[in-house]
């Protein structure tokens, strides 16, 4: 026997309701025996319906009012001065509300800047580090070109590299120096008669330098 904990009746164990405990694991015997636990249920229920019923009839029928317009878009009924005005007069409204318009406008500009970065290749702006991008578009064409133009991607260490120019593993390949292609210009014009006055006035050296490296025929 149960003693209820609405009606106060003791009552038999098979009146109450059982019901499963998810934190203890276990069924449990509820306090209120089923009559009660059903009449506060349905009490409940009850309640909600009426308070849906004055909710909707607290809300006027703004149809009919010449001060509010419903929106095309949200279909809300608002006040004509929440909506934007399309002639010189100022007396046409756009069937969509303020929000809505902005919001698609917000959608509409997104759009058609994820197809202006599709069609010229992603962001004009770059990142100063290599191998980063602003946006997938402009990693995608930077990739194309590159592969155009005969390099390859090293897919273990990310470098690019092309045969004759760079190694893949990132060693360029027969790259003079500043001074060394200084030199071949200098051995050069004195192949072609040019004084090491002459030739170092050209190169922006002193003639003791130029014929420092001919004399030697090295730098």
């Amino acid at each position: 026997m149960k003693i209820c904990t609405k009606c106060k009746i003791d009552k038999e164990d098979k009146e109450f309701q059982t019901y499963w405990h998810s934190t203890q694991k276990k069924f449990r015997i509820r306090k209120e025996c089923t009559l009660c636990h059903n009449t506060q249920h349905n009490e409940r229920r009850r309640l909600k319906r009426l308070e849906s019923k004055l909710i909707q009839v607290s809300q006027p029928d703004l149809s009919t009012d010449k001060n509010y317009q419903q929106c095309r878009t949200c279909e809300e009924y608002k006040l004509k001065t929440e909506y934007y005005r399309y002639n010189n007069l100022g007396k046409k409204s756009y069937l969509d509300c303020r929000i809505c318009i902005n919001k698609k406008e917000v959608e509409r500009s997104r759009i058609d800047r994820l197809k202006e970065l599709k069609e010229n290749g992603g962001s004009y702006q770059h990142k100063v580090n290599p191998g980063e991008w602003i946006d997938d578009y402009q990693k995608e064409a930077t990739y194309n070109i590159l592969k155009a133009i005969g390099w390859k991607l090293n897919e273990e260490n990310g470098i690019w590299w092309k045969d004759g120019i760079k190694t893949s593993k990132g060693v360029f390949i027969n790259i003079k120096s500043k001074k060394q292609i200084s030199f071949d210009k200098a051995l050069e014009l004195r192949n072609n008669g040019k004084t090491y006055k002459q030739i170092g006035k050209e190169l922006s050296l002193s003639e003791t330098t130029i014929i420092k490296w001919l004399s030697n025929e090295k730098y």
